[in-house]
Order: C-alpha cells, then sequence, then structure tokens
C-alpha cells in the first residue's frame, strides 16, 4: 500500500541545506517526500548522535529497517554523512563560544566590581556622607556581584547583601585569559628549560626551522664548568704519595678515599 504525503509530514521536511561550509555532494533520494523526509532527518539525527539504529528509529523508520537498511544507506552516502558532520562541529562550535563568552562575562563583573558603584553620596549642608545603595537602587549587571542574606537577627525579610569573592574570580578570569599559564620555568637544578607556547598559527616551513633548532640544543654537552659526579680511581703511583715511601695502605682503604675525590672539567 503506498503511503501518501500528510499534512503532518509536511510540516515535519527538513529545512534547506545550509552550504555555508561546502558542498554536501550527492543527497539521499527517496520514494516520495515522505520517505525523503524521513532520510534526511535519519541522516541529520545519526550526525548529532553517531548512532545508527537509534537514529533510523527516531526519523520515523520501522525497526526492521533500521536494523537491515541504516547502515547500508550510511555507507552509500558517506559523502553526505561527513559533510553533516562537519556542519554539526561547526555549529557546535560557535554556541560553545558563545556559552564561553557567557561565562566569562559574568566572572568579570563578579571580578571587577567596584565598591564606587554600589555607594550613593549625599551632601547635608557641608558634610558629604555616604551609604551603600539599597537592593531596589542596583541593576540587573551589579545584582551578579552580590550575594543577597538575611540581616542577623533583624525583621523577618529584612535583607543585606555582600560582594561574593573578587579576588578569586579575579583569578579564574586570568586563567581562562591564559594570564598566568607558564610560559618559562627554568630549574636551577637539573638546568631544564620549559616553554609553553601556541604554534598553531606558525607555518609549516618555520615549524620544521624551529624544530631543527631545538634538536641541536638538546644535543649540546652541559657547560664547561660543570661538576663530574664520577671520576675514575686514583692509583697509587699517581697519587701524591707516590715515591715518597710511604706505605698507602690496603686497597679497600684506598678505593674508598677514592671514591670521595671530586675534580672539576677542566676547560680546553
Amino acid at each position: 500500500m503506498k503511503q501518501t504525503a500528510t499534512t503532518r509530514n509536511k510540516t515535519e521536511l527538513v529545512k534547506p541545506l545550509d552550504l555555508s561550509y561546502g558542498f554536501p555532494g550527492e543527497l539521499p533520494k527517496g520514494r516520495g517526500r515522505s520517505q525523503q523526509a524521513k532520510l534526511l532527518r535519519f541522516f541529520e539525527l545519526y550526525a548529532t548522535t553517531g548512532v545508527a539504529r537509534q537514529s533510523a528509529r527516531d526519523a520515523g523508520f520501522s525497526e526492521k529497517w533500521a536494523k537491515v537498511y541504516s547502515y547500508r544507506w550510511l555507507k552509500r552516502y558517506h559523502p553526505y554523512v561527513t559533510w553533516l558532520q562537519a556542519h554539526v562541529a561547526q555549529t557546535n562550535v560557535r554556541e560553545l563560544a558563545i556559552e564561553q563568552s557567557d561565562v566569562l562575562n559574568q566572572i568579570a563583573m563578579i571580578g571587577m566590581a567596584n565598591d564606587f558603584d554600589y555607594l550613593v553620596f549625599e551632601r547635608k549642608g557641608d558634610k558629604v556622607t555616604a551609604r551603600r545603595k539599597e537592593l531596589h537602587e542596583l541593576t540587573r549587571e551589579q545584582m551578579v556581584a552580590i550575594e543577597v542574606i538575611g540581616v542577623p537577627g533583624g525583621k523577618l525579610g529584612k535583607l543585606q547583601y555582600k560582594f561574593r569573592d573578587r579576588d578569586a574570580k579575579l583569578f579564574e578570569l586570568g586563567k581562562a585569559l591564559g594570564l598566568f599559564n607558564e610560559k618559562i620555568l627554568l630549574e636551577h637544578r637539573h638546568s631544564h628549560l620549559h616553554l609553553s607556547a601556541d604554534l598553531s598559527k606558525a607555518p609549516m616551513s618555520e615549524l620544521e626551522a624551529l624544530e631543527a633548532q631545538f634538536e641541536r640544543l638538546l644535543t649540546q654537552e652541559g657547560p664547561p664548568d660543570a661538576t663530574v659526579r664520577e671520576v675514575p680511581p686514583v692509583r697509587n703511583d699517581q697519587g701524591q704519595d707516590a715515591g715518597s715511601g710511604q706505605t698507602a695502605g690496603n686497597g679497600e682503604d684506598q678505593r674508598g678515599q677514592d671514591h670521595q675525590l671530586t675534580r672539576r672539567r677542566r676547560t680546553p
């Protein structure tokens, strides 16, 4: 029995394709508008979830179709699936950027809140008095930086406010902006140089040249005045007592003395 398109099926047709990220290639083609709509919906759901059978069922296909035909269609229109997945990834990046911006703005409102904006200065004759603004005098942005609390021992419903931890929020904001990332850390004991840098925008030719320079630096020997921790043992005939007629003692005592000797490497 041939299924005809209904008004409900027409309203569920997918939106026109956004070609901002390139042409998707061959589009899936079904029998009739209803089948076409379900196919496109199936591919869209799969690009988001990555689950073939569940995406087919959610698009309106039967359990049998989901089990037998879903993977066949995905394999047949693989370029279209790849395009859809790239499109979904770009959309998620834009949404994430908006959410991240909102979070940073909220943190900045707390960390950069100024006491001056929460004070009211009133002149009484020659005197100028200052008072803290009431809650109804604060703007929506100013409310972000405060925490409303009840008055201890006060009347029921009486409220006051205090600032949130501005120093902590400033530190969080600085970390998010990369102000406190480790740039150069020099360890004196091991003489290691650690560098954190973003090279994602550097040309490949410059990266290869930079890599070669790092290899030359890493293969260089230590400074000429470096202390040698292990030295060859000094023989009796090469020591200070050679030829003096003094007895050097047994071998174990001599080896113990040899291991206690250290020297500096001489410059060539």
